[in-house]
């Protein structure tokens, strides 16, 4: 087994890129909300902004940092909030800081499958007596699935068949539109085409209930 790559951040190294999400991941969701980071965490999220891969670094930092805070996002969630030395503040995505700008087709994904979030979750929903009751079964080891370590997944066919059907029926991934939802969150710009791929995607999708190491497992195997 290879050894895993090392994640560097100006002269700070980390063993792996997923040692380096994992301390951010746990600045953010240890900070009460908006209080001030520490000094030495506060340190640590500039320097993902400017030496990590954000391709707008340079208009969220801009005059200079004060400060950092979490805030709950548009979407619900936390995210980092940035207090600059004029006053002003901003928000910024730790993951992309963490990997970069998505290509146009990760983007277009990301959105789509922001899209049909309310259907993930009313399909979950559904089954939780069942799972209550030890009668789904994880299609992936044809086993019980317990009520912990389980995910919302698409049996064939996968969530990237039906985005890349949609995208073709649109004439490809270069023309549809998304935009932000706070620093993390993605929609499609065209909220036309919002309607019709909720729809489709209603209509088409076969969701199941698996175990996430199983679907772990089968995601690895298929980009090895």
């Amino acid at each position: 087994m290879s050894a895993m790559a090392k994640y560097q951040l100006g002269s700070h190294t980390y063993p792996s890129k997923s040692v380096a999400l994992a301390e951010f991941r746990s600045i953010l969701n240890g900070t009460a909300l908006d209080e001030p980071l520490s000094a030495s965490a506060a340190g640590m999220i500039q320097l993902l902004l400017r030496d990590g891969y954000h391709p707008e670094a340079a208009e969220k930092i801009g005059p200079g940092i004060e400060g950092v805070v979490v805030r709950i996002n548009a979407y619900g969630t936390r995210g980092f909030w940035l207090r600059r030395l004029d006053g002003t503040e901003v928000d910024f995505s730790y993951l992309v800081a963490l990997n970069g700008a998505p290509s146009v087709e990760q983007g277009v994904r990301i959105a789509l499958r922001e899209e049909i979030n309310d259907q993930i979750v009313t399909f979950f929903d559904t089954q939780t007596a069942d799972l209550a009751r030890g009668r789904v079964v994880c299609e992936l080891c044809v086993t019980v699935v317990g009520s912990n370590g389980i995910q919302v997944d698409h049996a064939a066919p996968t969530f990237i068949e039906l985005a890349s059907r949609f995208a073709d029926s649109l004439g490809g991934w270069d023309v549809i539109g998304v935009e932000c939802v706070g620093p993390t969150g993605r929609r499609l710009a065209d909220r036309n085409h919002a309607r019709v791929w909720w729809e489709f995607h209603r209509q088409t999708a076969r969701l199941r209930l698996v175990h996430k190491r199983c679907n772990l497992s089968r995601a690895r195997s298929a980009h090895s």
